[in-house]
């Protein structure tokens, strides 16, 4: 599912990145806006670069960690 830009948004899951320390940068149910999208060079799925409403933490994830914010 893709979402338009400017559209808020919930995480799906948490959101942790693979460093060293595992820093978890987004909780489950953390609401985002989506700034706007691009395609995987490889032809694989669309990565939405998003903005968390909390922390200002600017994320690139894919559609399926994204869900419309009800």
């Amino acid at each position: 599912m893709r979402f338009g830009a400017g559209e808020r948004v919930r995480m799906t899951e948490d959101w942790i990145l693979m460093d060293a320390a595992k820093t978890q940068l987004a909780s489950k149910g953390d609401g985002a806006v989506v700034l706007n999208w691009w395609k995987d060079r490889k032809g694989g799925d669309p990565i939405a670069y998003a903005i968390l409403l909390d922390s200002g933490q600017e994320l690139a994830v894919g559609p399926k960690h994204i869900e419309p914010e009800t």
